[in-house]
């Protein structure tokens, strides 16, 4: 991942999120995990999808929830 190639070949999909996560640490120095933290957000998101996750069960849910009521699928 962190050398750029993705699985398959070409570059990986989190390279760029990566390459501008370690631009800001460089430049910022000794402070840079709070001011890099939106990069490092980002990053983390690519890797692993935590914020999608979890927008896709609140999604679930309130599918679910309009089936229960019988509001699904919508007319």
């Amino acid at each position: 991942m962190v050398s750029g190639h993705g699985v398959k070949g070409g570059r990986g999909r989190c390279y760029t999120l990566w390459r501008d996560f370690m631009a800001c640490l460089e430049t910022e120095g000794s402070i840079s995990m709070k001011i890099c933290r939106h990069q490092r957000d980002d990053y983390m998101e690519c890797l692993h999808h935590v914020k999608l996750a979890k927008r896709l069960e609140a999604i679930r849910a309130q599918k679910a929830k309009l089936i229960a009521e019988g509001k699904w699928p919508p007319k």
